[in-house]
């Protein structure tokens, strides 16, 4: 199977629980990969809503230095993986921070978490950028670093529209469902899902159980939310981003990554064709991590 996730926390749970990529409580383990031939990774470097900003800096290199120590040392052919940033707080202020990330192989930033920050508002806001956000938004593209809009506010996400259309770059929200499908703060509006896609930007499918429905769910839950951004001409524009190891619990069916392939089987017989499946699966991500790889 081919596989580019958008999302997953791994290295930063690596570092909480003090363990390795070996860890069987983990939901991608070195293990859980094995069958994956081709697999790409976005892995989110969390800034822990319980630290000051200061200090999700300083771990944000030992989170990363750790997991390469790891990754460097292993056997792990099947896996390429890139690192992003999940809250810009820890820039804290400091623009040149973000050539230091960059140095550091950080593709992605995810401008938000909660509430707010010295970047903006979050989803449960209704603020938009500050100066400093905007300034580290123009300076991501200048880097080549990718704006991701997932936590942001609807302000947020209308602002950097406009900001991606001067530019002629795009933002993208690597793990954010639909809100028309179910109405939590966190998911996109249909407006927002085509401001991103208007600018040749990426979403990418949560796995986040409270994102998709208000029960518990399961695989037909998550194929409502692909199944409404297709209808809203997504077919080249969704992917997976499913927040593994950033969630507490998982669909029904997929406790894992290891059992991914169900959705994917479950796709066939509703009769996706396979060349939509390979889209979602891995070339919608992958195309669009290798047009704006720099």
């Amino acid at each position: 199977m081919n596989l580019f996730d958008m999302h997953a926390d791994t290295p930063y749970k690596i570092f909480k629980l003090g363990t390795n990529f070996s860890d069987v409580r983990l939901h991608i383990s070195a293990d859980k990969i094995k069958n994956i031939s081709n697999y790409h990774q976005i892995f989110a470097i969390w800034c822990d809503k319980n630290l000051d900003n200061e200090t999700v800096y300083e771990n944000f290199f030992k989170i990363r230095n750790d997991f390469l120590n790891y990754y460097e040392n292993s056997s792990l052919s099947n896996l390429r993986f890139y690192f992003s940033v999940e809250d810009a707080r820890l820039l804290n202020g400091k623009i040149e921070r973000l050539d230091i990330l960059k140095e550091n192989g950080v593709k992605i930033l995810t401008l938000t978490w909660q509430g707010n920050s010295v970047i903006g508002g979050a989803y449960d806001t209704e603020n938009g950028l500050t100066e400093f956000g905007r300034k580290t938004v123009y300076r991501c593209f200048e880097l080549g670093i990718i704006p991701d809009a997932s936590h942001a506010s609807r302000k947020i996400i209308s602002e950097l529209y406009e900001m991606s259309a001067e530019k002629q770059l795009p933002f993208i929200a690597t793990h954010s469902n639909s809100y028309s499908v179910y109405p939590h703060k966190r998911n996109l509006t249909d407006d927002d899902f085509i401001k991103i896609k208007n600018v040749k930007g990426i979403v990418g499918i949560s796995f986040a159980p409270e994102h998709i429905c208000n029960k518990e769910a399961h695989i037909c839950d998550i194929i409502k939310h692909i199944e409404h951004y297709f209808s809203l001409g997504g077919e080249d524009v969704v992917c997976l981003g499913c927040d593994f190891d950033g969630i507490s619990t998982c669909p029904v069916e997929i406790p894992d990554i290891s059992y991914l392939h169900l959705l994917k089987n479950e796709l066939y017989n509703l009769g996706y064709s396979s060349k939509q499946i390979e889209k979602l699966f891995f070339e919608n991500a992958f195309n669009f991590i290798n047009k704006y790889n720099k």
